[in-house]
Order: C-alpha cells, then sequence, then structure tokens
C-alpha cells in the first residue's frame, strides 16, 4: 500500500503549525476583565481583612477610630513596597545571564524593600502603642497571622469546590 508522503507531511504540519501560533496580545477588554477581575479580589480580601480582624480584636469604638486609619495607611505602603519587590524580581527573571553588577543592585533593592516593610511594621507598632496597650498590639500581630492562615484556607477550599 503506496502512502503519499506529501499527505504525511501536511497532516504533521498542520497540528505543529497551530502549537507554535504566536499568542495574540490581549484587547483593550480582555485587560479590562482582567484588571476587574483584580479589584475585584483585592476588594474582596480587604473586606474579608475588616470583618475579621473586628472579630478577633473585640476593639471599642473608641480604638477602633483610632486603630482603622493607622492600620489602613500600614497596609496601603506595604502593599505598594510588595509591588515595588515582585516588579524587582520580575524584572530580572527574564534574563539568562545577569551582570553582577546588574544582580549585586537587585540583590541590594530587595533588602532595601524588605528594610522598608520592617520599618513600616516598625512604625504602625509604635502608632498603636500609643492608644492600645500592648497585649492589644500583639493580639493585631497574631490576629494577622490568623487572617493568613484563613485565606488559605478559603483559597485551598475553593480550589476543591472547582475540581483542582
Amino acid at each position: 500500500m503506496k502512502i503519499n508522503f506529501n499527505l504525511i507531511v501536511f497532516l504533521i504540519a498542520i497540528p505543529l503549525l497551530f502549537a507554535c501560533k504566536e499568542e495574540q496580545p490581549m484587547d483593550i477588554e480582555q485587560e479590562d476583565e482582567i484588571f476587574t477581575e483584580f479589584k475585584e479580589r483585592d476588594q474582596f480580601m480587604e473586606s474579608e481583612r475588616v470583618a475579621f480582624l473586628t472579630r478577633q480584636l473585640e476593639l471599642t469604638p473608641d480604638e477602633a477610630e483610632l486603630f482603622w486609619p493607622v492600620f489602613n495607611q500600614y497596609i496601603d505602603i506595604k502593599n505598594d513596597l510588595w509591588e515595588q519587590h515582585k516588579l524587582l524580581l520580575h524584572n530580572t527573571r527574564r534574563y539568562q545571564s545577569l551582570t553582577d553588577q546588574i544582580a549585586k543592585e537587585t540583590l541590594d533593592s530587595l533588602f532595601s524593600t524588605q528594610e522598608a516593610i520592617l520599618a513600616n511594621e516598625k512604625h504602625l507598632t509604635s502608632e498603636l502603642l500609643k492608644t492600645l496597650s500592648p497585649q492589644k498590639v500583639l493580639k493585631i500581630q497574631h490576629a494577622e497571622h490568623r487572617f493568613k492562615r484563613h485565606l488559605l484556607r478559603q483559597v485551598r477550599g475553593g480550589r476543591r469546590q472547582r475540581g483542582r
């Protein structure tokens, strides 16, 4: 039985052409949709944080009035610093071979952002100690740790429900 060589090449080439197809850039609607999803996720996480910490900390109305503006400022700064940290790592991830100079500068910048994150945490603590007892401030640290675990459990639970 004689098989047509051109037919075989054609049948092999077609799937390869589709596999090698370049990704099309996202259109504006797709980018807006992704941005909206991220924004909704961030809003959800923030509302979860507020509800969780409110339950855990048992702040009086006067304490809550002093606590939330300081804490929200801390979170905003922390998020900005983590974005800088992730951007530094992301920008150097693509290099096949980094020069020693670029690698050293990146490492220095990463340590600087980590130091700024720690300074932000120290600032939060010193500001909260002006209005709250040390026990309540420590309780905030524990509540933040429990909140992270709470979020992880929710994410893991959501994955199980979706069949992952």
